[in-house]
This record gives structure tokens, sequence and C-alpha cells, in this order.
């Protein structure tokens, strides 16, 4: 996952564990990160306002099952990741890189 204010530190470890396991035979990509936190993971509605604050999601589309419920915002972050097909090999590919820079 491309991050756009990281430390030298962090690029460096990122690029250290990707080409690790490149080099064990793992396949390693990126995935655009833009709205991964605020995006519901159930059904993929996205709503200003469903990130509630830092650490909270509230799935708020009331098509969706989850609909009022809670769950950590990493957490569903996450699951958009691992589901998502959004690939990037650069950060200026990434859609918020794209919009605001």
């Amino acid at each position: 996952m491309f991050l756009l204010k990281v430390k030298k530190k962090k690029i460096i470890r990122r690029l250290l564990v990707g080409s690790y396991y490149q080099k064990v035979g793992i396949e390693v990509v990126y995935i655009d990160p833009y709205h991964t936190s605020q995006t519901c993971s159930e059904c993929g509605h996205y709503e200003e306002g469903q990130r509630i604050n830092q650490n909270e999601f509230v799935w708020k589309n009331k098509e969706c099952k989850k609909v009022g419920e809670k769950v950590n915002a990493d957490y569903n972050a996450s699951r958009n990741i691992a589901r998502s097909n959004k690939l990037v090999t650069r950060k200026e590919e990434c859609q918020y890189y794209k919009e605001y820079k």
C-alpha cells in the first residue's frame, strides 16, 4: 500500500519486507488505499460520515445487512484492501495523489 506522508524508515522497511517476500516466492502487490476506511466492506457503499472518528466505522446504507452496526475502522479498511482490485505500482497512480497533488 502506498502512503503519501511517511518517514524514510517506513519506506525502507516496506521495500525490505516486499523484497523478502518476493525472494521466498510470495507475490507482493500494492493497493490504492483511497477511501478504504470510509467504504463499507460489506456492500461497497461510500458515504461521508461513515467513519465516525479515527477508530470507528458505522454502516449507514439502509440496504446493507449491517446497517447501524459499528466496527473498528482499520478492520473495515483491511477487508476492503484484501478484496480490492485497484493495483498500483507507483504512488502517482493512487486516486488521492491524482486529485490532490
